[in-house]
């Protein structure tokens, strides 16, 4: 501050404080099986219904699902999901290679989820875009038969506008991974062809290119692969297609290694050609694209340099899109052979798609455009789709398509499809470009099905150990915070999961956060779980877990272990009461609970407490949680500290909590500012957690403390790098047994 008068002035200095933020104490992860989803990816969902959209809502497939919902239900807000298998037999993910219009490979699609749940998925492939003869779209959804046997589409995904060019924005392999929750995909395409613009109009001879010009000079704009649009101006003077061509490539010269070809055959269409994708706009008022029918806008074609690298349309597409290399519109033109008198004869099911009632309308036609072509196969496909109930008709770029509109998409729609009198073998179908309405991510069906082939994924078996253990890696890495960990029962009858508590409760210990283990098989009566409970305890970290019994019976009638509703029923409580508040008693109610496998009286839950089994019980307000001790709470354990689970979920909270909030000291000069930034920090917490009752005692001084100073960091602590904070509390434990004491009070004597 400059001081220029004299008076007084005002300077603002921040105060240093660092506010510590407490962190949620109810993100449960579960870690189980599941019908698909992401293998061993942890997925944040914050509802069921993102679950089932996710993961899909198996009851085969162990207790996940249900878990899932019993946690959403009682209270949960946020969960993560780790989908976990083993891959026992290849492969386990199910794909398909899209082949081109030649048969070569195109595309390959890889099911995301791993199991036979990738089987459903499905994809079809068309041309309906603004450049048919460029670009495609692909679609993707799962298919799955109701109890009625009716199809039904479920996860629709569409991507529009697709290309097989790498340097291009809406490169197909990019797009569609990026985007689609249904599979990834593969560019197989091995190079490019050459990319063309063709005109709309078919000279004669090279003589009639004089009738373009209408003056002098005539120009036009011409983008060769990455080029800008260059001006491209030519003299009708001596003009001819090499003409045409060394000014092209003149005005292109310096900008792009590519060079065209203009070519021109008597009855044929003009033809601008390069190894690169070649697009052809408007000139200036000597405009004469418009003349040479070039460019889009006037009626020509483009296809692009990677267009014969796109996956094939689905359909029976006519012209032919195997004929050699035929690709595109222009060969119907140039021959000029009759279009009926190519097209088949189809019959479906015996009844014969009236492709007559055009013919004598189409066969007096003179088709000297391809604008012309286009009405004329558009008057086909509206008789084509008037005519017949099994199929429908559209043109797509110059060609003419049809798809069955009914049935097993994967089975021939129940019909044959016939030639004349003959039907078609598997052969001759390929001959005439025939695709399903979709393609399966699954091997070819028979003929009239798909022509793609695929791969079937078998189904995932139930985990092992290793499976959990490289599930809990992988959370270490990509999860920031988790609370609770609920290891959902398998379909895996011998429930490998007794063998599991220990590492899962050592994983928790490390991350801040709390087991919930559930009964064992073994545990099917009160004597069992007394029995079982001494061997289930060894080398489990007692203080991070709390045992729950017995499995309860949910409103579907099915029945399930209790962590998920527990998990729910702890965030429920945390929410409305604090994590301080045992999650037991009365209020303490399992929603979407009806009943308990093992019921269990007074005299059961005095067994079973000591031993420290938290009980679940039928009360007359409903299924109640009737315990609150950790693990390591057993009468004569001698654990005084961390008996109740509120206790040590509360320490948990506290110590995520200053661990988070305290990161700002790091790297900071360790000296006596440092030490009251921390003091103000923490203090605050605990002075805040105090205010909502976390802890015993009615004064601040008798519920915590914290020190940080020259006494808890002496000066060797400093030479090490080190400053020590020390944070108490005094606890809130639950009033575990209320004891009444009842005396009569006797009359008093008169004296």
């Amino acid at each position: 501050m400059q001081v220029t008068y004299p008076g007084v002035y005002v300077r603002e200095v921040p105060s240093g404080v660092r506010t510590v933020t407490g962190v949620s104490t109810s993100v449960a992860l579960f870690v189980g099986e599941s019908i698909r989803g992401p293998l061993e990816r942890p997925t944040r969902v914050t509802s069921y219904t993102e679950l089932v959209r996710r993961f899909g809502e198996s009851h085969t497939h162990g207790e996940l699902s249900r878990q899932v919902r019993q946690f959403f239900l009682n209270g949960g807000r946020e969960a993560w999901v780790v989908r976990i298998g083993r891959v026992a037999t290849e492969p386990a993910y199910a794909s398909v290679t899209l082949q081109t219009v030649l048969g070569a490979s195109a595309l390959r699609l890889v099911a995301r989820d791993a199991g036979l749940d990738g089987n459903t998925v499905r994809t079809s492939v068309d041309y309906d875009t603004a450049t048919p003869d460029a670009t495609f779209n692909l679609t993707l959804f799962r298919e799955r038969y109701d109890a009625a046997g009716v199809a039904r589409r479920s996860d629709l995904e569409r991507f529009e506008g697709l290309s097989m060019d790498p340097a291009s924005a809406r490169f197909a392999p990019t797009v569609i991974t990026q985007g689609s929750s249904l599979v990834t995909a593969e560019s197989l395409a091995v190079g490019a062809g050459r990319g063309r613009s063709a005109s709309d109009r078919v000279f004669a001879a090279v003589g009639d290119l004089d009738a373009a010009f209408s003056g002098p000079t005539g120009s036009l704009r011409v983008r060769v692969g990455t080029s800008p649009a260059l001006f491209v101006r030519v003299n009708r003077t001596g003009f001819s297609t090499t003409v045409l061509q060394d000014a092209i490539n003149d005005a292109l010269a310096g900008l792009t290694s590519l060079v065209v070809a203009v070519t021109l055959t008597a009855g044929s269409p003009l033809e601008i050609s390069a190894d690169g994708d070649v697009v052809v706009e408007r000139g200036d008022a000597d405009d004469l694209t418009r003349a040479l029918g070039l460019g889009l806008s006037n009626g020509g074609i483009e296809v692009g340099a990677f267009a014969q690298a796109r996956p094939a349309p689905n359909g029976l597409v006519w012209p032919p899109l195997v004929d050699g290399v035929d690709f595109d519109p222009i060969a119907p033109l140039v021959d000029r052979v009759p279009l009926v008198s190519r097209l088949p004869s189809f019959s479906v099911a015996g009844t014969q798609l009236p492709v007559a009632a055009v013919a004598p309308a189409y066969e007096t036609s003179t088709a000297t455009t391809l604008s012309r072509v286009r009405s004329d196969l558009e008057a086909v496909a509206r008789a084509l789709t008037t005519g017949s109930t099994a199929w429908s008709a559209s043109v797509r770029g110059g060609r003419l398509v049809l798809l069955p509109t009914g049935g097993d998409s994967n089975a021939g729609f129940g019909h044959t499809l016939r030639s004349g009198a003959t039907e078609l073998a598997t052969a001759d179908v390929g001959a005439f470009g025939l695709r399903t309405t979709e393609a399966r991510l699954r091997p070819a069906s028979p003929a009239f099905a798909t022509r793609q082939l695929g791969v079937s994924a078998n189904e995932l078996a139930a985990p092992t150990l290793a499976e959990y253990t490289r599930a809990f890696e992988t959370v270490d890495r990509e999860v920031d915070l988790f609370n609770l960990l609920v290891l959902p029962r398998t379909r895996d009858a011998s429930d490998l999961r007794e063998s599991l508590w220990p590492s899962a409760s050592a994983f928790c210990e490390r991350r801040r956060a709390f087991l919930l283990v559930d009964p064992t098989p073994a545990m099917t009566s009160r004597d069992a779980a007394e029995s079982a409970v001494g061997p289930l305890r060894r080398g489990i970290a007692t203080q991070h877990a709390a045992l729950y019994f017995p499995r309860v019976r949910l409103d579907d009638g099915s029945h399930v272990d209790p962590s998920g509703s527990i998990a729910g029923l702890m965030a429920r409580t945390d929410a409305s009461r604090g994590v301080w508040k045992a999650p037991a008693g009365t209020e303490a109610t399992l929603r979407g609970v009806v009943g308990v496998h093992t019921p269990m009286s007074d005299v059961d839950n005095g067994v079973l407490n000591p031993l420290a089994i938290n009980a679940i019980r039928a009360m007359p307000n409903g299924v109640v949680a009737w315990g609150a001790r950790t693990l390591a709470g057993f009468d004569g354990s001698g654990e005084d500290d961390y008996r109740y689970v509120p206790v040590r979920r509360l320490a948990l909270f506290i110590e995520e909590s200053l661990y988070r909030g305290l990161r700002f000291a790091v790297f900071e000069p360790n000296d006596e500012p440092l030490w009251r930034q921390i003091r103000l920090a923490a203090g605050a917490f605990m002075a805040n957690l105090f205010r909502q009752g976390a802890f015993a005692g009615r004064r601040a001084e008798d519920a915590y403390y914290v020190k940080c100073d020259a006494e808890s960091t002496i000066q060797n602590d400093v030479n090490l790098g080190i400053v020590n904070v020390l944070v108490g509390f005094a606890p809130l434990k639950p009033a575990e047994f209320v004891v009444l004491q009842l005396q009569q009070i006797a009359g008093q004597v008169q004296t």
